[in-house]
């Protein structure tokens, strides 16, 4: 009568093994990061081997990674050791696994490691026989020699969590394909709202320098095939930083490049942004369509050289560039020049050589324009949109008081002017300066009172606590600018 009651006893501790698996399997089939597969079997491994603590170990490397645990007594949680030096690097570079009655019997075990647990006897399983990727420890605090039926639910169970890491490993991947995809087209939406926000301000100079329709579509489409070839250029970089002599080269090649015997060009290595390559090649693009239309490439014998070297401006690091035009027509009036049409790039080429860089303070500008004019600030790092603001803003009858192409130079403005507080009625900022948040800048300005803007190629800030403050997408519409410089007024 006893065997039988013992017999039903253990019929109903297996079967209720059998449950829980089965309802492990299903939990582990939920799971979506590691963690959450160390947190399901932690907790199931001992109920259905009765066991006084489990580890959940992952492989890491050369390294045991003791990931998690649920046990009577603190064990490794969250520390690593060699491969070669514990019972669960065993079991995953052989594949198999280990059951050990006594574990100071067994040279396998670090014994160091396990006196001041309760361990007296464990399990240890691979996850996956080939290539183990994870292993799960079961440990008893009384010496006992586990079961067959035991072993085989803790390496029933390593089957299922073998397939859950894998399933949690590519649900991963697909959030970090899915976030860099959202990521990629966020930061599409904003070169392309540049790249429009400078055709927009080169429409707008070229428009206001030509005489003609005829000629405007001349220079327009000219300087769009400049801009083209610039985009070119960093595109093949990666739109990473590049280097001066490829921005040289990619600006005289369709006038033969560097390899024309006309064409000479020296200076030291010099790595720019992808900001300021734009703006230096277009810079050169306007230099060299001169040069062909009036200057020294309508000579037989013209010859143009460039030279730059780093040269310190007013105790500031810079880069001086000069366009040296020899064995030309003999220059006239300034009209005869075509200078003009220069125009809409020769702050450009201020900006790419590194003026711009350290801030333009127009302090000619705030002596002599009118007493109640608005004084605005720009931080804009987008040398031909901060060309079109400026332009913009001065047609509004606003006094430029500074525009800066960094935060940090900013930011020294600021500080600079801070005793007495800076002499501004406002300022429009550009919400991504060559990679830096303007935010630093905006809490200044806040903090002193100052009422600002935003301008920005994203849909949307990325970063909370500004909803109040005014966004103007770019291309900026002329309009809802002024609309702005307005509000400052009533702000002030």
């Amino acid at each position: 009568m006893l065997n039988v009651a013992n017999a039903g006893r253990l019929e109903q501790a297996d079967h209720a093994a059998l449950l829980t698996l089965v309802e492990t399997i299903e939990a582990l089939s939920a799971t979506r990061t590691i963690e959450d597969v160390a947190a399901v079997v932690r907790t199931a491994a001992r109920r259905i081997s009765g066991a006084d603590g489990v580890c959940f170990v992952l492989r890491d490397g050369d390294q045991c990674w003791y990931l998690d645990e649920d046990a009577i007594g603190p064990m490794w949680k969250g520390q690593r050791f060699p491969m070669s030096a514990c019972i669960s690097g065993w079991a995953m570079i052989h594949g198999q696994t280990a059951v050990i009655p006594d574990i100071y019997l067994d040279d396998r075990i670090p014994h160091g490691a396990y006196r001041p647990t309760f361990v007296k006897s464990l399990v240890m399983t691979p996850v996956r026989a080939k290539d183990p990727i994870a292993a799960i420890g079961a440990y008893w605090a009384v010496g006992q020699t586990p079961s067959p039926d035991t072993v085989i639910r803790l390496e029933t169970m390593a089957r299922a969590t073998a397939v859950a890491i894998e399933n949690a490993k590519l649900y991963a991947s697909l959030t970090e394909a899915l976030e860099r995809r959202a990521f990629l087209l966020r930061e599409l939406d904003h070169r392309v709202k540049n790249t429009l926000a400078s055709v927009q301000s080169i429409a707008r100079q070229t428009l206001r320098n030509t005489p003609s329709p005829a000629d405007f579509v001349d220079s327009f489409e000219s300087r769009l095939m400049g801009l083209s070839r610039a985009h070119e250029l960093l595109t093949r970089q990666g739109w990473g930083k590049t280097d001066l002599r490829a921005v040289l080269e990619a600006a005289l090649q369709p006038f033969g490049g560097l390899a024309d015997p006309r064409f000479t060009a020296r200076g030291p290595a010099v790595v720019l942004t992808p900001e300021t390559a734009v703006a230096l090649h277009m810079t050169l693009h306007e230099l060299m369509v001169n040069a062909a239309k009036h200057g020294a490439l309508t000579a037989p014998s013209g010859q143009v050289t460039v030279v730059w070297r780093f040269e310190a401006v007013n105790g500031a690091p810079g880069l001086a560039l000069e366009w040296v035009e020899r064995r030309g027509p003999r220059p006239g009036r300034r009209g005869d020049l075509d200078l003009p049409a220069q125009g809409p790039d020769l702050p450009a080429a201020r900006a790419a050589v590194g003026s711009r860089r350290r801030g333009t303070h127009h302090e000619d500008v705030r002596m002599t324009a009118a007493h109640n004019a608005p004084r605005i600030m720009i931080v804009e790092d987008e040398a031909l949109v901060a060309l079109m603001v400026e332009d913009l803003l001065t047609e509004f009858g606003c006094q430029i008081s500074g525009s800066f192409g960094a935060v940090d130079d900013a930011l020294a403005y600021l500080k600079d002017a801070a005793t007495p507080p800076p002499a501004l009625d406002g300022a429009v900022l550009d919400v991504n300066i060559g990679g830096t948040m303007v935010f630093p800048v905006a809490e200044r300005l806040r903090a002193a009172g100052i009422p600002f803007v935003f301008a920005t190629g994203y849909g949307a800030l990325p970063r909370q606590g500004f909803e109040e403050v005014v966004v103007l997408n770019k291309p900026i519409n002329p309009l809802l600018l002024r609309d702005a410089v307005e509000g400052f007024g009533k702000a002030a």
